[in-house]
């Protein structure tokens, strides 16, 4: 299209729907690498892998956080992604409210590879999200707000406080409700702002984070209503199969998302985001253009409001014999906000002084430990320099990450060249479970998936 920004201008659009709510794009970059957009617009949708793994974890913890969930309602379905995280937790009814057709038809056509053909198991009602919770009678035990834009005009009606009540509302007792910010589209006053809002409906909320996203936690309470603790997540990861434990967890195991967990929200005096009285919209714009949304101040601000150790273990109730991991999950995560503080700050000798601290601490954690990765693959030249060849270098971002996929395609493109063709093949299969969609995977000649879409134009 002629109207594609800039940025996606060696991609092509393989997928165009208008109607009266949005111009919808999928869109492939020349790696193969598939975009949803609405109306030209990155919506922070890729099938890209670490885009795809953040994406799963707005599902994943959620339904972490609930002992047992039986029924989860995702307001927005956008690639299918996020939902896709719900697959490995079982006995799960699934639902997605979705108002524009284009995504519906892109998660169902083009999204399939990376997000299981999500959109077969769960009921999918097209509708507006607010009007959907405000006529629906039927109850969940978690619902999850989905990543959005909250700059764009009508967008920050679902962070007001008639949203959050709506949402409330539609849980079933002991349910949770978890919305997900982007740290990068807020300044501090702005997200008091949400953060006051959520509190006041949500009295006894609380917080995680997940890499540069933040998780607004909230619960409804009732008799024989379980807590947000550790025993809860460990209790729902019990009922599964080691593998399907492993999956729910995105590989990252209990103790790394516990290790997130960043305090309650308190109660504050304020304004608050009311549909009739908004605040957010008309000061974030303001905030975004005049260069207020520094994202390196908010993760100091939110490192600063991070309660100690010994509170935060009390209020996960951690029992004595699973302290220690606790304590190492914990300080990983903020070691690493600090790493990220410094590095954004123009500190590169600090950051790389704290992040192999926050590694040793939990190498399980993706954030961490693709963040060790990339930089010993930025230091190539220096590595070589001193003596070590590229496939020493490659595999030894391997064993930081496994499914690191750059390394992977590069050590498969070397035993391609040295004609070690099982080695190569090796590779192949290992970076085809991390990025089905790379365009160097396919064989000569192969054509592009077909879509329902193309069969049945819309």
């Amino acid at each position: 299209s002629a109207l594609m920004p800039a940025a996606y201008a060696q991609a092509h659009s393989i997928y165009t729907h208008e109607d009266a709510i949005s111009i919808t794009h999928v869109i492939e970059r020349e790696d193969g690498q598939r975009l949803l957009l609405a109306d030209l617009r990155r919506m922070d949708a890729s099938s890209d892998p670490s885009s795809v793994a953040a994406q799963m974890n707005q599902a994943r913890l959620p339904l972490l956080l609930h002992p047992a969930p039986r029924s989860v309602l995702f307001l927005g379905l956008g690639t299918g992604i996020s939902a896709a995280g719900s697959l490995p937790f079982p006995d799960l009814q699934r639902s997605a409210v979705e108002l524009s057709q284009g995504a519906i038809v892109a998660a169902r056509d083009y999204f399939t590879p990376v997000n299981g053909a999500v959109s077969q198991r769960l009921t999918l009602v097209r509708d507006d999200a607010r009007h959907f919770l405000l006529s629906s009678t039927v109850q969940f035990d978690v619902i999850i707000g989905d990543l959005f834009h909250p700059d764009l005009v009508g967008r920050s009606a679902l962070l007001s406080r008639q949203q959050f009540q709506r949402a409330r509302a539609r849980l079933s007792e002991g349910g949770i409700f978890v919305q997900w910010l982007a740290m990068n589209q807020f300044d501090t006053r702005n997200l008091d702002v949400v953060l006051r809002t959520f509190q006041r409906v949500f009295p006894d909320a609380v917080l995680f984070v997940d890499g540069f996203r933040l998780a607004l936690v909230g619960r409804k309470a009732g008799p024989g209503a379980a807590s947000i603790e550790a025993a809860a997540m460990l209790a729902n990861l019990a009922r599964m199969s080691e593998d399907a434990a492993a999956q729910a967890t995105g590989g990252e195991g209990a103790w790394t998302w516990l290790g997130r967990y960043w305090g309650t929200i308190p109660a504050s005096v304020g304004p608050v985001q009311d549909e009739w009285a908004p605040v957010i919209e008309y000061q974030l714009p303001g905030a975004r253009y005049s260069g207020a949304l520094d994202l390196s101040q908010l993760l100091a601000d939110l490192l600063a409001r991070r309660p100690p150790l010994v509170q935060a273990a009390q209020a996960l109730q951690v029992v004595e014999r699973d302290y220690s991991r606790f304590e190492r999950a914990y300080a990983a995560t903020s070691l690493a906000f600090r790493s990220w503080v410094a590095l954004l700050r123009q500190r590169p000798a600090e950051s790389q002084r704290l992040l192999p601290l926050a590694y040793q601490a939990n190498p399980a954690d993706r954030w961490i430990g693709f963040a060790m990765a990339d930089g010993i693959l930025g230091n190539l030249a220096a590595a070589q320099a001193r003596g070590m060849s590229e496939r020493q270098v490659l595999e030894a971002v391997l064993r930081i990450r496994p499914d690191h996929a750059e390394a992977l395609q590069r050590l498969w493109q070397l035993a391609r060249d040295d004609g070690d063709l099982a080695l190569a093949d090796e590779y192949r299969a290992r970076l085809e479970k991390q990025s089905p969609l790379e365009r160097r995977l396919k064989r000569p000649g192969q054509a592009r998936d077909i879509a329902v879409s193309d069969l049945n134009p819309q």
